[in-house]
This record gives C-alpha cells, structure tokens and sequence, in this order.
C-alpha cells in the first residue's frame, strides 16, 4: 500500500497560491495536513504566474490562487485561498495539467485538450473566445489524441499520440520578429488556435515544456529540440532566437539520453534516462555508513544536531530577513523585466494599430479623390452633352 503524500508550500502569497487558506507570505515550507488528510492520493502539481493546481490519483482537479484572468476555471473571478474543486470537470479523468502567467491546460484521460482563463494573445486555442473563458473549454481544433501539453507565459503547447508537436498564442511572436529582421516567421509562433511545429517531421516527441520565451520537446529518442529565446543560453545556441526547433547535441549530456526534462523561466533542466534514484542506499543504511565513516558514536551525534538546531534557532531572524530581502529585490526585478517586456510589446501593437490607422486613412483619401474626379467627369459629359 502507498504512503499517504504530504502537501507542503511556501514562498510568495499575495493571492493566496499556497492553498494555506491566507495571503501571507510563508518563508519555511508548511503542510497542508487538511487537503493531504482529505486526499491522499496526490498524482501531481502545478504552478503558474499566481495560481496553482493539483491532481488526484482519481483524476480531479484542484485549484486555489489569483483568479482574475479566470484561470482557476470556477467560473467566477474571485482569488481562492485554499485548494478547491475544479467542479467542472466532475465528469471527466484530468490526468495532466499546466499553469501559464494567467491561464491553465488541462489534459484528460481521452486525450482532449481544455483551456481556461486568459486569452489576450491567443493562449487559450479558442481565437473565437476573445475574452478568456470562466470554465475549462474543449480545444475542437485540435483534432488529434494529446499525450502531454505544456503552458508558458503567453503560449502553449501539445503533444500527440502520433509524436506531433502543436503551439499556440502569440507570446514568443513579437521576440521572432525582432530576431528575424523582417523576413517571414513560422506560423506556430502567431497562431491563436493549435498550428503544427514545423521542424520535428523527423522525430517523434513524446513529452513538451513551456517557459516565458522558450520552448522543449523530449523525443523518444532521447532528444531534445528547442526554439524561441536564447538571451540567457538557456537553449545551447550561438543564435539570441530560434525561430524553428533545433537538436542539443548529445555530447552537451556525455552522450546520454535525456530522460525527462523541466523548464524554468529563462533556464532548462534535463535529466538522463540512466539516471535511477534505485541505485541509493536505504537511510538505515546511509546512516551506518556515515556513524562508521566519521567513527561517531550516537551520543555524539545527538549532541551535534542539538548544537546546530540552538545555532540554527539563534540565527533564524536574521535569516528570514535577509531571504524576506532577496526575495522582495528578485520579485522587483522580475516585476520591472516584464514591465519593460511587457511595454515594448504594447509599442509595437500600438505602431501595428497607427500603420493600420494610416493604411485606412490614404484609403479614404484615395477613395475621396476618385469618387471627386468621377463627379468632375460626370459634370464635364453633361456640359458637352449640351453644347452638342
């Protein structure tokens, strides 16, 4: 029988994400006995921009955090502070999910594809539901069985049974045209509805991840592709933007194969299929070695722990505080990157809008114009028609 799995969270809190049922920041991890007691059988997590979510080995779904966007899928918008039921989907087997900035991917059981929350930029692969969604909707472009799927900050992605990668909103669009200097990008990066990844026809992938700008695929061969932005050599590139898939070669992991692989925001993570927490010793085990290695006997060893833990305890203010600091400088930080990112994007849309602008106003112009000289025209046949 299964070990019952405790939930524990900490960190920043503002719409209450950590499920703990407030929205203070919590700087040592804490555990969510309530939930955990409730639901034992926990499959897996997720986190996005200021949300969070979790699966049950029954195939629910639960979800707490901001809900502004909708992303929550509870068909309302307000923030939720402890973990709740995705009521919605009562009737179907979630079996995964992905958080973006503001909105979340679900996948079920039959291999469809639900999206819920925002969908400024097309994230959602509903381009006919402008305004986001209050509760998960079906993906119907996407025809095919999805095995896996992945959410970034303003774009997604899926996986399906046949090993074909889809991606979808317009998030990394604005970077590819920069980086392309004019000429024409893939149509994966500005589609609002799922649009096949050029670039993979000759793998088959079997699992996709999604960070701000970037984005995975893990082949059954052990192979990683990547594309989108490479500013901090998060993708093994000489290129600052891949704007189609390109192969890591293998000798970057020692010739192994890649097993699974994670994204963080500007960073990647890959972990080799020979890799096998198996191969440790038990604790029991771990523990004699290290008594018999150091020739400690457990007099001292309780000594030496109840030494650390009063250096420990002695420290701890200070060490809130100076984790309370970084955290608040790392989140500004982060807070003025995405500003800046996030004003250059809305020059760029407004440049879009004022060129569209011009273009309609030397239309009327020209339009003005004609419609002026065939009057000029009419005019001057009527003048000869009555001198003749």
């Amino acid at each position: 029988m299964e070990a019952a799995r405790t939930l524990f969270a900490w960190g920043a809190n503002s719409y209450g994400q950590l499920g703990l049922g407030h929205k203070e920041d919590v700087l040592l991890p804490q555990s969510l006995n309530d939930f955990s007691c409730k639901h034992q059988n926990i499959k897996s997590i997720a986190g996005g921009g200021g949300h969070s979510a979790v699966i049950t080995g029954a195939g629910e779904l639960f979800v707490c955090g901001q809900n502004k966007e909708r992303q929550l899928g509870l068909n309302h918008t307000e923030d939720v502070l402890c973990f709740t039921s995705c009521t919605a989907l009562s009737s179907v087997c979630v079996i995964q999910v992905a958080c973006g900035w503001d909105f979340t991917i679900i996948l079920t059981g039959n291999g469809q594809v639900l999206s819920c929350g925002s969908n400024s930029f097309g994230q959602l692969g509903v381009p006919q539901t402008s305004g986001g969604c209050l509760i998960p909707q079906k993906i119907e472009s996407l025809t095919e069985k999805a095995v896996n799927v992945a959410a970034g900050l303003r774009h997604a992605l899926a996986a399906t049974e046949s090993g074909v990668v889809f991606q979808w909103g317009t998030g990394m669009a604005s970077r590819a045209n920069r980086a392309s200097q004019g000429k024409i990008i893939p149509s994966f990066l500005t589609a609002k509805e799922p649009c096949k990844v050029t670039g993979l026809e000759d793998v088959k992938v079997k699992k996709v991840t999604a960070s701000s700008y970037h984005s995975v695929s893990l082949t059954d061969e052990g192979e990683l592709c990547v594309w989108g932005s490479n500013k901090h050599g998060q993708l093994v590139s000489k290129e600052t933007f891949l704007v189609e898939p390109q192969k890591i070669d293998a000798h970057f992991f020692s010739g192994e194969k890649i097993g699974a692989v994670w994204s963080g925001w500007t960073h990647v993570v890959a972990q080799t299929a020979a890799a096998n927490s198996s191969s440790l010793p038990p604790p029991s085990r771990r523990l004699s070695q290290i008594r018999r290695r150091k020739k400690k006997t457990q007099d001292e060893m309780f000594s030496e722990i109840m030494e650390s833990s009063r250096s420990d305890r002695a420290h701890l203010n200070e060490w809130k505080e100076t984790v309370s600091k970084y955290r608040k400088e790392a989140s500004e930080r982060e807070d003025r990157r995405d500003q800046r990112e996030d004003m250059r994007d809305q020059r760029e849309e407004r440049r879009d809008a004022r060129d569209e602008r011009w273009r309609q106003e030397d239309q009327r112009r020209q339009d003005a114009t004609l419609g002026l000289l065939r009057e000029q025209t009419d005019m001057l046949r009527r003048l000869v028609e009555l001198q003749e």
